[in-house]
């Protein structure tokens, strides 16, 4: 274990000697999918934080993003011929590199990234007079989208879509949306 964090510790020690300056941004916002098979909805938050450093040459930036990711829905299902309701509830921490293109220049950009990484799932269904969860994980890709606006040297907002897919039987087809607003702060500029 420590042999990991000082190898850590050491590479970002190593990005930050060769970028420009590095920023890191909180951001958080709406997510929607749908539950396994059922044709239900399900809806809820995202919080995200993203570390990222800037490269002396170049439009391309080097990201590593951890989050948490919680959704909900009522699902109708049918048992013995009587109508049942259950509550699904799905939380997610991924973890993913995600690298990004600045498009444009000055205090308006805009830009598109990726996300590759894992995740770690927990599946919660509420019956009536009964519980059940599971944990899962497994892989997190996705592409994003979206613009970023300087407000001053130190600060910028930015807006954002990510679709993602997780191998993780939790989410129908293993696709996620999210649509999220951050605030960044430039660390070494």
């Amino acid at each position: 274990m420590k042999k990991y964090l000082l190898l850590t510790l050491v590479l970002f020690g190593f990005l930050q000697a060769k970028a420009q300056y590095n920023t890191i941004t909180l951001s958080g916002g709406y997510v929607f999918s749908n539950i396994e098979d059922s044709e239900t909805s399900a809806s809820g938050f995202r919080i995200n934080g993203l570390y990222e450093y800037h490269p002396i040459v170049g439009k391309f930036v080097h990201g590593f993003s951890v989050g948490y990711i919680n959704v909900s829905a009522d699902v109708e299902e049918v048992s013995g011929g009587q109508p049942i309701v259950s509550k699904y509830t799905i939380s997610t921490w991924p973890f993913y590199y995600a690298p990004k293109l600045m498009i444009g220049d000055g205090s308006l950009q805009g830009f598109v990234k990726g996300a590759f990484g894992m995740q770690f799932s927990t599946l919660k269904i509420e019956l009536p007079g009964s519980e059940f969860s599971s944990n899962d994980a497994g892989l997190y890709a996705g592409l994003g989208a979206g613009v970023q606006k300087e407000i001053s040297d130190k600060i910028f907002i930015n807006l954002e879509y990510e679709w993602a897919y997780q191998s993780n039987s939790y989410y129908r087809d293993g696709f996620i949306n999210s649509v999220m607003v951050g605030v960044g702060f430039k660390l070494n500029k």
